[in-house]
């Protein structure tokens, strides 16, 4: 154990030893909208090819061009590093969520609308019946209208089948199934 230890503090000393080069964001390539995070070869996905390129490129073999170095930028610093190596890992070996859902729970209002999975709007749904108590218990607290906003969520953006609707509260971040009728009154 004392040997693996002492031979990844090499490892990591060594690499931290050597001149990192340094790219900043006023350097552009692609389009964000189109980027796909770790996608630093340009093939359109994330893959291991991606992991080695950015290896090669940090250690500064000859021949080893990113073909979008934002795409590398992981941690959104606006520079590369092995931090953004670290993470493409990260990214790479994390299984993807089965249910579509699970990321919107915790996602951030902005960010979910941003993303498409609920739409800004100047409505949010009034919850009642057997879905108020639901919630409530979930949450431990009545439900309070002028901080719980719930909005619809995008089926077709998740990717999601079926006649069951979500809806998504912006006040705990989380998603609760539609199981009977809502009104839809202005916030």
């Amino acid at each position: 154990m004392k040997k693996t230890l002492a031979a990844l503090l090499s490892c990591l000393f060594l690499a931290a030893a050597l001149p990192q080069p340094s790219l900043y964001a006023a350097e552009t390539d692609a389009p964000e909208d189109s980027r796909i995070t770790g996608d630093v070869n340009g093939d359109g996905q994330l893959n291991a090819a991606d992991i080695v390129l950015m290896q090669q490129w940090l250690l500064q073999v000859p021949d080893a061009v990113l073909a979008d170095w934002q795409a590398g930028d992981c941690n959104a610093d606006g520079r590369l590093d092995g931090l953004d190596l670290c993470r493409m890992r990260q990214l790479l070996t994390t299984p993807a969520p089965q249910n579509p859902l699970e990321q919107l729970v915790g996602m951030s209002y902005a960010d979910a609308v941003k993303n498409g999975y609920i739409s800004r709007s100047e409505y949010n749904y009034q919850i009642s019946g057997n879905l108020k108590s639901t919630i409530e218990t979930q949450m431990e607290r009545p439900l309070d209208y002028s901080i719980d906003r719930f909005y619809l969520v995008s089926n077709e953006t998740l990717g999601l089948t079926g006649d069951t609707k979500y809806l998504y509260n912006s006040s705990t971040a989380d998603v609760y199934p539609v199981t009977e009728d809502t009104s839809m009154n202005c916030a």
